[in-house]
């Protein structure tokens, strides 16, 4: 068995109806689409080893190489389907520590705040479920 280790798991399996610019994960953002970005992020805060949860439909945009592919059939089924999902396609799933879980459509996360999620999360207890990240005292996404 190899080593605990954190994953980065992307969720982008939204076919982004109300957007309407196609699924959200290939809404082009500058220079790349928010997977790319999202990829892109994970990586430069250490996080080599990413799933991304996207739409059963052919993709509309670039996928990164070295990115892991899950699809999801059935993303009405809510984002704990898609982290399982995402999960299920890791060679030894039994090894992950942690998993980042990193919806596609908060493009404005930087490198900093997955770096600071990832040290909070080496530094707990095992035991810890989980470590939501926080702003002035309030949970969830620092954005």
């Amino acid at each position: 068995m190899s080593e605990a280790r954190f994953v980065g798991l992307i969720l982008g399996a939204g076919r982004g109806k109300r957007l309407g610019k196609g699924p959200k994960a290939f809404v082009q953002l500058e220079d790349e689409n928010l997977l790319e970005r999202a990829f892109r992020v994970l990586g430069a805060a250490g996080v080599h080893e990413v799933v991304a949860v996207l739409p059963p439909e052919p993709d509309s945009g670039k996928v990164p190489e070295g990115l892991i592919v899950a699809r999801n059939a059935t993303p009405e089924t809510g984002p704990l389907h898609s982290a399982q999902l995402g999960l299920s396609k890791l060679d030894d799933s039994a090894s992950v520590r942690g998993a980042v879980l990193y919806p596609v459509d908060h493009f404005r996360v930087q490198v900093e705040d997955v770096s600071a999620v990832l040290n909070e999360a080496s530094s707990v207890d095992s035991e810890v479920s989980r470590v939501v990240p926080t702003l002035f005292g309030t949970g969830g996404h620092p954005i």
